[in-house]
C-alpha cells in the first residue's frame, strides 16, 4: 500500500522477523530503514543500539552503587533485542565476578503490571535483591509501583534500572 501511494522511503521498528515480510520489503524500490533491529538483509540502512554493551554499563552502574544481589526482568526471548539485553546483563555479572542467580531473572511482556507482578514475587522471595534491572523503561517502572506496594523506598531500599529512556521513566 505505501509503495502505490508514492512514498519516498519507509522507517520501520519491528520486534520480530518475518520473512514474508522480509521479501516484501526487499522488493520495494524505496529506502527501507530499520530502528533497533538488524534483519539478514544487507538491502536495509539501520539505526542501533548496542544492547550487549548498554547493560552491561547498566550492571557495573548498579555494581558501583554498591549492589551485588541485582534481578533482571526480562522480555520475551524470541526478541532479538531482548535477548542482547539478557546476554549483556550476564556478561556484566561474570566480568564483575558475581554469579547470576537463575532465580533473579525473570521473564515478563515489556509491560507495567508484568514489572510489578514478577518484582512482587523477587521481594517476597528468600533471597531478597538489592537492586532490580528491567529489560525495558515499563518493566521498571513496573518494579517501582512492586516497591512502593510493599513499603520500599526508590532508590534507598531497592534500585531500579530500567532501559529505553521513554519519557513516563523521568
Amino acid at each position: 500500500v505505501l509503495a502505490h501511494r508514492r512514498v519516498d522511503g519507509l522507517i520501520l521498528s519491528t520486534t520480530r522477523e518475518d520473512p514474508r515480510v522480509l521479501r516484501a520489503l526487499e522488493a520495494l524500490t524505496m529506502p527501507v530503514v530499520l530502528v533497533d533491529r538488524v534483519l539478514s538483509s544487507p538491502a536495509f540502512g539501520k539505526v542501533t543500539v548496542d544492547n550487549v554493551a548498554a547493560s552491561r554499563q547498566g550492571v557495573a552502574h548498579l555494581v558501583e552503587e554498591g549492589h551485588q544481589r541485582i534481578a533482571y526482568l526480562a522480555g520475551p526471548q524470541d526478541i532479538p533485542i531482548m535477548r542482547q539485553r539478557l546476554q549483556g546483563f550476564r556478561e556484566g555479572m561474570a566480568a564483575l565476578g558475581l554469579p547470576v542467580d537463575p532465580h533473579l531473572i525473570r521473564t515478563g511482556d515489556l509491560q507495567v503490571r508484568s514489572g510489578e507482578q514478577l518484582t512482587v514475587e523477587l521481594l517476597r522471595g528468600p533471597a531478597r535483591p538489592t537492586a532490580v534491572m528491567a529489560a525495558n523503561d515499563l518493566m521498571g517502572i513496573g518494579a517501582m509501583r512492586a516497591a512502593r506496594r510493599l513499603g520500599l523506598r526508590v532508590p534507598d531500599d531497592l534500585a531500579v534500572l530500567g532501559f529505553d529512556d521513554i519519557p513516563l521513566a523521568e
